[in-house]
């Protein structure tokens, strides 16, 4: 029988993270609360983490927008080690001002509100359960003092951008979660000021590495004090080493992501520089095969979002057609116009092969999941 800690992700920073690090001590599971999670759903999961295998260490649930949710857990050992390499990564210290946009209780906010506690830095959390009441709270805060460091998805950078007067420019922003674009990176500067760069993580890993100024637009960056990336050469899938112990699923045989050494396979398929910088090129559990032939819909997602001003955001993917075989599809907001729509087909079939380029379906917005993400399970229905 576990002893389960349930932790309110409204408490105020410093009481969130004493909270966590005092079920950690204990030797207990540690649950930060979904947002939007509720009473009976959560009294079924801690039920779940009671009654199941004997376990120690703070749980995650995968956020399910790519395969099923699953419960991770990752030690104590490693969730504090982890706290001071992404704060000597990122040059924090108790003088930097830290704006975190992403829930705190999904490994992307938590792991960097661990790491500012770890070194005393000034953090503020936008943590209401509904995201657009948090982009009020985000744009208010950007009004009134200017931030070393920024933290989201790229759904909030986007909106963000949709009025910037009077916005102070963090010195540096990280995006995280998902794809993001380059044209939102050059965007967020030009318009914003200040660098946008990605940040690459996992719910398994925590974050694994950051892109820096000096790095190219295209690149997630270096891997993180503390963290050893390799590719395997068969598939290119990129595989994580982190320091502590290792990160375990709560329930069910989940083998296949972790290779014999203790590394975590990511899913990811990407490759390193000769300066050791990494790029993403794509998911294994993403790429559709039309014909035989096989796409990746991040590329198809880049070119699509490199046409021009038409697209602000696009998701690639494969659906059953009319006749049983598989289309690929790219869901675009907003809605394109017939002049706009005749120039971004005309820009497909330029930089794309005639199997790669997709039917384009027009939508107002896009589903979200709790952190803002785009809910692709939502997009398959």
């Amino acid at each position: 029988m576990n002893n389960v800690w349930t932790i309110n992700p409204k408490l105020p920073a410093d009481k969130f993270v004493a909270t966590i690090r005092l079920g950690m001590v204990s030797g207990d599971l540690v649950l930060p609360v979904p947002p939007r999670m509720g009473k009976k759903h959560l009294e079924e999961l801690v039920e779940t983490l009671a009654r199941g295998p004997e376990a120690t260490g703070v749980v995650f649930a995968t956020s399910g927008t790519v395969g099923d949710s699953k419960l991770i857990v990752r030690s104590s050992d490693t969730i504090m080690s982890e706290a001071h390499d992404v704060a000597y990564t990122l040059g924090l210290d108790q003088h930097r001002k830290v704006l975190i946009t992403t829930p705190i209780t999904h490994s992307y906010g938590f792991s960097v509100l661990m790491a500012c506690h770890a070194v005393g830095a000034n953090v503020f959390v936008a943590n209401d359960d509904s995201i657009f009441v948090r982009l009020i709270q985000i744009r208010e805060w950007m009004q009134q003092m200017r931030f070393d460091l920024m933290v989201g998805v790229p759904f909030v950078y986007r909106s963000i951008l949709r009025q910037v007067l009077d916005l102070k420019a963090p010195v540096l922003s990280l995006a995280g979660g998902e794809w993001v674009p380059v044209k939102l990176m050059k965007r967020w500067e030009n318009e914003v000021g200040g660098l946008l760069r990605q940040e690459y993580g996992s719910s398994e890993a925590g974050i694994i590495s950051v892109a820096k100024a000096a790095d190219p637009i295209h690149s997630v960056g270096e891997p993180i004090s503390g963290t050893i990336v390799t590719i395997l050469p068969e598939s290119g899938e990129i595989v994580v080493y982190r320091t502590g112990y290792p990160t375990s699923y709560f329930l069910g045989d989940h083998s296949e992501t972790f290779t014999e050494a203790g590394g975590i396979r990511t899913g990811d398929l990407g490759f390193k520089d000769s300066n050791g910088l990494l790029f993403l090129t794509g998911r294994i559990g993403s790429v559709v095969s039309i014909g035989g032939m096989n796409v990746v819909p991040e590329e198809v997602e880049s070119v699509i979002l490199a046409a021009g001003k038409y697209v602000d955001e696009c998701a690639v993917m494969g659906r059953e057609g009319r006749h049983g075989s598989t289309e690929l599809v790219a869901y675009v907001v907003p809605p394109i116009h017939t002049h706009e729509l005749s120039r971004l087909k005309h820009y497909m079939r330029r930089h794309l092969d005639s199997y790669k380029i997709p039917r384009l379906i027009m939508r107002t917005s896009m589903p979200r999941t709790a952190t803002g993400k785009v809910d692709r399970s939502v997009l398959r229905v």
